[in-house]
């Protein structure tokens, strides 16, 4: 039997692939902007783990994300931010009858990314990429009986991937594909194509509420992947519930988030949101708890006297 005694810094399912993908039911459109807008998010997180019996919760701060989208003209606009693409930090220990395995990760695969946004009169068009960087370290410590060893493993990432999209009215669809990542490592480099993927939704507008409906399909290699999410606003209040079953078989997640958005006069807006999250595979569980801090400001640098 395998006891699950300590967990830190991350998702225990991090070990597997690249890692937790942190893009989904990603859209790249902007809106009609009339105004620059810099937003500023943090956004900690704590998850509570459990398997056979035992539990454990951990709590650590995601990378910071800044988000940048400027109109160039009243039809043209262009967006640059940056991300967290694949999270794969962990701290595992694990005990099997006479074996003591401690594995530690940290890093992952950062995104910077750039959009173009054509604004028609009923449609926006939009154009772009993200380029992938990073790095992670793994440490493995072995003890089996009076046998002691540890390996070191470091990793660079270096890649890309261009996508498009078409938003007309309240139906919206975004395809990404034709992207690769290379992982380079001390005794060798390996290449693997990022996946394509579809992403198609709607947000209707039904009396004082705003209903959002998301479909999304990802073609990893070998183990292609269907997600949803559906919500309802109004006002300043949104909930929002998604499915997403991860690309390594046998984990999936449900989440449920609650938002609220706060217009700062003269500033811009400050969004506070609630996301949570359930995850499992086999008798392994996690419950994740990710409170989100959202602040944007809109020409804060750009207005003048009158």
């Amino acid at each position: 039997m395998i006891l699950l005694l300590c967990l830190l810094n991350a998702s225990v399912f991090n070990v597997n692939g690249l890692g937790e993908d942190r893009s989904v039911f990603y859209v790249p459109f902007t809106g009609l902007l009339e105004k620059t807008h810099i937003e500023f998010t943090i956004q900690p997180e704590y998850t509570l783990i459990s398997s056979n019996g035992e539990a454990r919760g951990l709590f650590w701060f995601n990378p910071f994300r800044v988000d940048l989208r400027i109109p160039v003209t009243p039809g043209f606009a262009v967006s640059l931010g940056n991300d967290e693409r694949f999270n794969q930090s962990a701290d595992i220990y694990l005990q099997r009858d006479q074996l003591n395995l401690h594995y530690r990760s940290q890093g992952g695969v950062e995104e910077a990314y750039a959009h173009g946004h054509l604004h028609l009169p009923i449609a926006e068009l939009c154009a772009g990429g993200s380029f992938f960087f990073g790095g992670s370290r793994e440490i493995w410590d072995y003890d089996i009986s009076d046998y002691v060893d540890t390996d070191t493993f470091e990793y660079r990432y270096l890649g890309w991937t261009i996508r498009g999209g078409l938003s007309v009215g309240i139906v919206f669809a975004a395809y990404e594909g034709l992207g690769h990542i290379t992982m380079t490592a001390s005794d060798r480099d390996s290449a693997r194509d990022m996946p394509g993927r579809l992403t198609i939704g709607v947000r209707p507008v039904i009396g004082s509420y705003n209903l959002t409906a998301v479909f999304e399909h990802a073609r990893w290699p070998g183990s292609p992947v269907n997600r949803f999410c559906v919500g309802v606003g109004r006002g300043r209040f949104r909930i929002l519930y998604s499915y997403n079953p991860w690309y390594v078989d046998g984990i999936n997640e449900h989440g449920l988030q609650f938002a609220y958005q706060y217009p700062v006069k003269n500033l811009g807006s400050v969004g506070l949101a609630l996301k949570t999250g359930y995850r499992s595979r086999g008798d392994l569980a996690e419950f994740t708890f990710l409170p989100e801090l959202k602040i944007t400001f809109e020409e804060l640098f750009s207005r003048r006297k009158k």
